[in-house]
């Protein structure tokens, strides 16, 4: 079985929340961007963003395609963003189980949904609930847009397609005018009482990301179309994983990984003798180009331990690599789960010479300190994050996440407000010092919002960056809607923003939303600079979709 669709069961429940919260490991690099800082509300402002050094270019790069084609949180997508970013505390709800207690999706519904999941409120450009879920067979939907006039269009689809419980087949693609690739594409054939198949890009995580999971994109857009769709997503798995109970307390799972850039094959086996512990163990072969050019093989072993007693959640896990048997990492977390709170901690520590040029441990903590290829020197992290709610007007949560090695360290911290009655409202801080003056950077966020009818609704948010050395902006923008009749929503779109040579940049556009019958639906929208120090074009997104 996958990992998501283990997550029902109470005591698997718990390893589910324990992968994601130990793959997180201190939500360094790209997970410290989805952690510690909110998304850009649109490929604008990413691309203001980038050029100012106020978002780190490798999340973008991950996120990027949802913003053409948004993830869509009531048919079980969000776990196409666990198979792309680290997670520190977040236990997605990707399961019908699980979602099924939001129904029908109205605003009310969403509004509990963001008080369970509050983390993910930043990720809410990319998050979509235009879909409900009715009684279908499969579902298609197809995007085409542009980014100005002199952009190249994208085109995009996106199906699910399941005649049968025990199978299902999902995929993505996308078409420029240079390639045809496919996003991901996945078969799986669950066998009763047995496990399940996966073929194509898996969502199995060996390891718990110490070794494995970073795959850099290097073959992404090659000049071979056929590699492109033979190989599908450059960051995802890419091979067969099958998932299998072995009587009732234990689990076994093998894997085989190829792409061009390297092939990686393993076997992993969860035991559970007791109601409160969880026991891991694997082993896995890699073998994978390196930056120098040689290729580097290495057999990975691993293990751990999770207990979860009450409320309290904890583990400990290591492993070594072949040609530095020495060199073990070192991963521990522990977890609260109350009503209303939430507290995740997790410390590790990467010894010096830690060899595993495919580990998404690595690849995080190397972007996030500046090192080269190799770890030279010990690095240990820390990440703390806690949140609680007092009344559905008043939620608050703190984040912090520290990084020391021996040629330097990172410091990010984070507090917030939130709510939703009488309005909906979110109030978020972010602090990061450096050891270079220059690149100590504050931002403030935030965002309100309240229907004041079955017709209209408003919505404005607000954002403030700051960095150390005379930069400064501020963007301000707004967003109502209107239902002018039960098929058709309306939504014009205005921002201004201001930086600190006194440049303004404004965008005016609007979106509009139909849904003629309950099993389809389409949006339009259309945005244009008005005044602006960026010569850009009208950017025209349109999409459509139905069940069937």
């Amino acid at each position: 079985m996958t990992v998501s669709d283990r997550c029902p069961a109470h005591s698997l429940s718990t390893a589910c929340r324990v992968l994601r919260v130990v793959v997180a490991i201190a939500g360094i690099s790209r997970a410290a961007g989805i952690l510690f800082e909110e998304l850009p509300s649109s490929e604008r402002e990413a691309r203001i963003r980038l050029e100012e050094g106020t978002l780190d270019s490798t999340i973008w790069e991950v996120v990027r395609e949802y913003y053409d084609e948004p993830v869509s949180v009531p048919l079980g997508e969000l776990a196409y963003l666990d198979e792309a970013l680290t997670w520190g505390g977040q236990d997605l709800p990707v399961t019908s189980a699980r979602l099924s207690r939001y129904e029908p999706w109205g605003p009310g519904d969403i509004d509990r949904f963001f008080d369970d999941y509050p983390g993910l409120l930043r990720l809410r450009p990319i998050l979509s609930f235009d879909w409900r879920t009715v009684p279908h067979v499969g579902i298609a939907r197809f995007a085409t847009g542009t980014r100005g006039s002199a952009a190249v269009p994208r085109q995009s689809a996106r199906f699910s397609f399941s005649p049968a419980d025990p199978f299902r087949l999902d995929g993505s693609f996308d078409f420029e005018a240079d390639h045809a690739r496919w996003d991901r594409r996945r078969i799986r054939i669950r066998v009763p009482g047995l496990g399940d198949i996966q073929l194509g890009n898996f969502d199995h995580k060996p390891g718990r990301g110490m070794f494995l999971g970073y795959f850099p994109a290097s073959d992404e857009t090659s000049d071979h179309t056929r590699e492109n769709w033979l190989f599908g997503d450059a960051r995802a798995y890419n091979g067969a994983a099958v998932h299998t109970r072995v009587g009732d307390r234990a689990a076994l799972a093998s894997f085989a990984h190829h792409r061009p850039t390297e092939t990686a094959a393993g076997v992993e086996l969860e035991i559970s003798p007791f109601r409160h512990a969880r026991f891991l163990a694997g082993v896995s072969g890699l073998d994978a180009e390196t930056e120098q050019g040689p290729r580097d093989s290495a057999g990975i072993g691993y293990a751990g331990a999770d207990v979860f007693v009450g409320e309290w959640e904890a583990g400990v896990y290591t492993g070594a690599a072949s040609g530095a048997p020495g060199t073990l990492p070192v991963v521990v977390r522990i977890g609260h789960r109350r009503k209303n709170t939430r507290l995740d901690g997790s410390y590790f520590r990467i010894p010096r010479a830690f060899r595993a040029p495919r580990s998404r441990m690595l690849h995080d903590v190397k972007s996030k300190l500046d090192l080269r290829d190799s770890i030279a020197e010990s690095v240990s992290g820390l990440d703390v994050a806690y949140s609680e709610t007092f009344t559905p007007f008043l939620t608050h949560s703190y984040g912090v996440l520290y990084l020391i090695g021996e040629s330097g360290s990172a410091l990010e911290t984070s507090c917030g407000l939130s709510g939703r009655e009488p309005v909906t409202y979110v109030l978020r801080y972010y602090y990061r010092p450096s050891l270079d003056s220059a690149k100590t950077s504050h931002r403030l966020y935030g965002r309100i919002g309240r229907r004041l009818n079955g017709t209209v609704a408003l919505d404005f948010s607000a954002r403030f960056y700051a960095r150390r050395g005379g930069y400064r902006r501020v963007k301000v923008s707004g967003e109502p809607s209107f239902d002018w009749v039960p098929a058709v929503t309306f939504s014009p779109l205005v921002s201004y923003s201001v930086n600190s040579r006194g440049e303004d940049d404004v965008v005016a556009g609007f979106c509009q939303r139909l849904r003629l019958f309950e099993k389809t639906f389409g949006e339009v929208r259309c945005t244009a600079p008005v005044l602006t120090f960026e010569d850009e074009g009208i950017h025209v997104y349109a999409k459509t979709g139905f069940f069937f």
